[in-house]
C-alpha cells in the first residue's frame, strides 16, 4: 500500500526532470494528498474494519484465502486514483507509477488463486524497475537511489522470510514480477 506514495515522494523530491520541477508546489501537495488518502489511508481503514469484523484474521492477510477482499478493495482505490490523476492531465511518467501499481496488484490477485506471492516485494520491485527505466530514459544520475532501493528490497525480503510470511521463492518471484511489470510498462509507454 505504501509503494505508490513512496514512489511519488521519490519522484518529486529526488529526480531533476522537467515534468517534476515544472509542477508547482501546491500541485505536488495535491497529488501527494490524493495518493496518500486513496492508496494508504482509506485502504488501511478498510483493513482495520476487515480485521475488527473477522473477515480477515490479521493485518498482514497472512492466509492466502484472506487476501482476495483486501486486494480488491486496494485495487479499486488504486484504479480510482489513477483515473482521477489521469483526468487532471498529469504527465505519463507520473501516471506510470500508479499504472504499475494497478497492473501489479491485478496480476498478484490472479496469481494468488494458485500461490501466495510476496506483495511487498512486488511493490519494492516495481519501484526499482520504474526508477531504473526512468534513469536510463531521461539520462538521470540515480545510482545512489537505485542502490538504496536494492538495499530496501533486501531488507523487506529478509523481513518477509524472518516473519515466515513467505518462502524464498515467493520473495524472489515477487521482486522479479514487480521489476518486470515496471520495465515492460515503461518500455511500452506506461
Amino acid at each position: 500500500m505504501l509503494m505508490p506514495l513512496h514512489g511519488i515522494l521519490l519522484l518529486f523530491y529526488t529526480v531533476d526532470v522537467w515534468f517534476v520541477y515544472s509542477l508547482a508546489a501546491n500541485a505536488k501537495l495535491l497529488i501527494l494528498s490524493v495518493v496518500a488518502i486513496n492508496t494508504v489511508v482509506v485502504p488501511v481503514l478498510f483493513f482495520i474494519y476487515l480485521v475488527k469484523t473477522g473477515k480477515i484474521s490479521d493485518y498482514q492477510a497472512s492466509k492466502k484465502n484472506e487476501r482476495y477482499l483486501p486486494l480488491i478493495i486496494t485495487l479499486i482505490f488504486y484504479v480510482s486514483t489513477y483515473i482521477l490523476l489521469y483526468r487532471l492531465g498529469l504527465n505519463r511518467v507520473i501516471l506510470s507509477l500508479l499504472l504499475i501499481a494497478v497492473v501489479s496488484l491485478t496480476v498478484a490477485f490472479f496469481i494468488n488463486f494458485l500461490w501466495k506471492i510476496s506483495l511487498h516485494m512486488i511493490g519494492v520491485g516495481g519501484i526499482f524497475g520504474f526508477f531504473y527505466v526512468l534513469a536510463r530514459e531521461f539520462n538521470v544520475e540515480y545510482t545512489l537511489y537505485l542502490v538504496l532501493i536494492i538495499i530496501s528490497m533486501g531488507l523487506v525480503g529478509s523481513a518477509r522470510l524472518i516473519l515466515k510470511e513467505h518462502s524464498l521463492t515467493q520473495v524472489i518471484a515477487g521482486a522479479g514480477l514487480g521489476i518486470s511489470i515496471a520495465v515492460l510498462l515503461m518500455a511500452f509507454g506506461g
